[in-house]
């Protein structure tokens, strides 16, 4: 009986170690990779490692797990099969370096852009000519000094030499060109509380107390809430109520100042904000965003891969966002700002204002 209690006790302990110690502590940190199907799933420094089959103990079956992406600052320093995505700083796939790099300028979205072939990345060579530095002045001639008088009688003092001529000051140089500012077609800053749009869904226009907690410029701003995060399964509309001819000479142009910070990612953004324009016989439903350009300090900071949707957690402050408007030369148009979001994780948002068309 004594031998039959000892190893019972010892049994009940194995069993308390063994399964004892596979019991997560409550503080234990949630897992930092993700189950996905496809890389769209994953953060966008990550991928769906779909070579290595996970066991998902919940339900028995082998799923994919969401990897952290190599860093890297060449190809050099990435597997066989990948490439570095160098503004990023991360390696990706050639599946995706397919999508996402140029092979010459006219893969790139925007006619003044070029192609660096050594990375594969577009980039804006126009930064504005930096003024010519004005021509210092000559240094004006050091006057004579004038003759001693005479030992003895006292003699004459000598004339004081003539103060030389100081030199011209050169010419002041001229500053780089900030960019002509063009023929303004639509100026808004919803400081008159929007008089001129119509808001559906979470759109608001007013004072922000959420987010950036101020406008770009003044009080008002277009938000997709003022005072909280905002909703999901949204595809709401803004739109300015007037249409807006653009001319058929020059460059057209709409461009806007926004804080953004909304759930996405490259590929398949989950929530995103897109600029919309209508000419009149078209309907606002079956229109796609304009592909537009950010002022960040990578193009895709704030875009998906298409750069036609807004999305990502930047936050921080306001970025200038620019589209070209050539396609619509000589046409009158509607304008408007669509937010769409799925049924899950909500931010801040995104914050508008400045809103101008212009023509150069």
């Amino acid at each position: 009986m004594k031998l039959l209690k000892c190893f019972g006790l010892s049994v009940l302990l194995i069993l308390i170690f063994v399964f004892g110690s596979c019991i997560p502590e409550d503080d234990d940190p949630p897992p930092t990779h993700a189950f996905c199907t496809q890389t769209s799933d994953c953060r966008r420094d990550q991928y769906c490692d779909l070579e290595n089959p996970q066991l998902d103990f919940d339900t028995g079956t082998e799923k994919y797990l969401c990897r952290d992406r190599t860093k890297c600052l060449s190809a050099a320093q990435c597997p066989v099969g990948w490439q570095c995505f160098i503004s990023e700083g991360f390696c990706i796939t050639d599946a995706e370096a397919d999508l996402l790099f140029c092979k010459s300028d006219d893969d790139c979205s925007y006619p003044q852009w070029k192609c660096n072939l050594a990375t594969g990345e577009c980039y804006n060579p126009d930064m504005g000519d930096t003024g010519d530095t004005g021509d210092t002045g000559d240094t004006g001639d050091t006057g004579d000094t004038g003759d001693t008088g005479d030992t003895g009688d006292t003699g004459d003092t000598g004339n004081t030499g003539d103060t030389g001529n100081t030199g011209d000051t050169g010419n002041t140089g001229d500053t780089g060109d900030t960019g002509d500012p063009g023929n303004v077609i639509l100026s808004e800053d919803f400081e008159d509380n929007g008089v001129n749009w119509t808001v559906e869904g979470v759109w608001e226009i007013g004072v922000p107390t959420n987010g950036p907690e101020q406008a770009h410029s003044g009080a008002r701003v277009l938000a997709t809430s003022l005072d909280g995060n905002y909703d999901s399964n949204s595809n709401d509309l803004a739109r300015f109520n007037n249409m807006v001819s653009i001319p058929s000479q020059g460059t057209p142009f709409i461009e806007f100042m926004a804080w953004v910070k909304i759930e996405g990612n490259n590929f398949m953004p989950a929530d995103y904000a897109e600029v919309l324009i209508k000419r009149e016989a078209e309907a606002w439903a079956g229109l796609e965003g304009i592909i537009l350009e950010a002022n960040t300090p990578s193009h895709l900071d704030l875009l998906d891969n298409t750069k036609t949707k807004i999305t990502k957690t930047l936050g921080g402050k306001y970025y200038k966002f620019t589209g070209d408007l050539s396609a619509f030369k000589g046409s009158t148009v509607n304008i408007g700002f669509r937010f769409t979001s799925d049924d899950s994780v909500n931010y801040e948002g995104i914050y508008i204002d400045a809103v101008k068309v212009l023509v150069k």
